[in-house]
């Protein structure tokens, strides 16, 4: 929770979760019950933890990062895949290789929510390379910037035990402008890594970020994109990430989508009505306020909602005055009688329709409703 006194909020709330009552107010209100209610009901409750706040430091002593990003002078799809991994393998192969490792980070995240990233550090010696591979699955629902952070703060943990230079290689320049970024949306992750960055360079070493475009067949990036996709897979989380609300109400958003498309589902499969409007607004196109006149708006939105007349409730056996009202039918003053049955509209409807939904749809696309309008237009205040 990024907000003040978030720690007494959450213990608060942690108290209620646990059913532990105390007569202190503080630790339970109706407001953190209610709150805890809700991240049982959503499923929330992981991603509801006190975010670390890094400290702020003043402008003049603001840690900065040496980033380089190489911007392209036209869009990267009008680029040749091809002609990107030439301009950018040239750009790597010209930097020092001698004392220095080169990292390239990856995150991703996939369409059901899992989140993994990987990194691939290669380091150069007299006898060839030697590469090391890192893999790590990270909590579901996060954003792919969040795992590309994630990735970069793997590789500094891992090199900055490492007596060397340490050039860093990522395709999210969202990633890397965060690094340098007054107020990052995951402030505690680039702390993380600016306190791992100090570190190396209080050893006289050096930490350079580059950007590089993805998926142009740079191969060690692509290697650690592999990896990055492998981690989703993962059965077990390795890292545990910090959720800001943002992303807590859009897995609550998401949640409620979900729940209203399984009610439409069981409310579709029990109602005639819904199965009509659900055709009936699928296949029909109704453009109210440009009839004639609302008279002529309400027919095509009874139509399309499929409701019955609201006298097709009361009609009993012996009620003759449910007549048909151009027919004379009796028990007829119905939808589906004037849709399917009454001879008088014959001659405007597809009599190879069967289905009142259907019939509408025809009807509707095919102007035969309107005609019908004009042609009993003295019918219409009992019809």
């Amino acid at each position: 929770m990024r907000r003040k006194g978030g720690d007494k909020l959450f213990e608060s709330v942690q108290t209620c979760l646990s059913d532990v009552h105390t007569s202190r107010k503080l630790r339970e209100t109706r407001y953190t019950r209610g709150l805890a209610h809700d991240l049982r009901e959503y499923d929330v409750l992981d991603c509801c933890k006190p975010s670390r706040q890094g400290n702020m430091s003043a402008p003049w002593k603001v840690q900065k990062i040496d980033v380089e990003i190489v911007p392209l002078n036209v869009k990267k799809i009008h680029h040749e895949p091809g002609q990107l991994r030439c301009m950018y393998g040239s750009m790597i192969s010209r930097l020092p290789r001698g004392n220095s490792l080169h990292v390239y980070c990856d995150g991703s995240v996939v369409e059901d929510g899992r989140a993994g990233c990987g990194v691939l550090i290669r380091e150069y010696t007299e006898f060839g390379t030697v590469d090391r591979k890192i893999e790590l699955r990270l909590s579901n629902y996060i954003s792919s910037t969040q795992a590309e952070l994630q990735a970069i703060l793997a590789c500094l943990e891992e090199v900055r035990h490492d007596d060397k230079n340490v050039f860093v290689f990522v395709d999210s320049r969202g990633a890397l402008e965060s690094l340098n970024s007054r107020n990052p949306v995951f402030m505690s992750i680039v702390e993380d890594c600016k306190r791992r960055i100090a570190e190396i360079q209080l050893k006289g070493h050096s930490v350079k970020f580059m950007w590089i475009p993805s998926h142009v067949g740079i191969v060690l990036n692509e290697v650690a994109d592999d990896l990055a996709k492998r981690a989703t897979s993962k059965p077990q989380i390795d890292i545990e990430c910090e959720f800001t609300m943002r992303q807590i109400r859009s897995k609550i958003r998401n949640i409620q989508a979900q729940a209203g498309v399984e009610r439409r589902g069981i409310m579709y499969e029990r109602s005639l009505t819904m199965q009509h409007y659900m055709y009936a607004s699928q296949n029909t196109l109704f453009t109210y306020g440009k009839r004639r006149n609302a008279w002529s708006d309400s027919v095509y939105m009874r139509l399309g909602l499929g409701y019955k007349y609201y006298w097709e409730y009361g009609i009993g056996v012996h009620d003759n005055d449910t007549k048909c009202k151009l027919c004379g039918m009796l028990r007829s003053h119905t939808l589906a009688h004037y849709v399917l049955d009454c001879p008088l509209i014959n001659v405007y409807r597809n009599t190879e329709i069967r289905t009142v939904p259907e019939q509408i749809a025809w009807m509707c696309h095919k102007g035969k409703v309107d005609d019908i309008l004009e042609r009993y237009k003295n019918f219409a205040p009992r019809l």
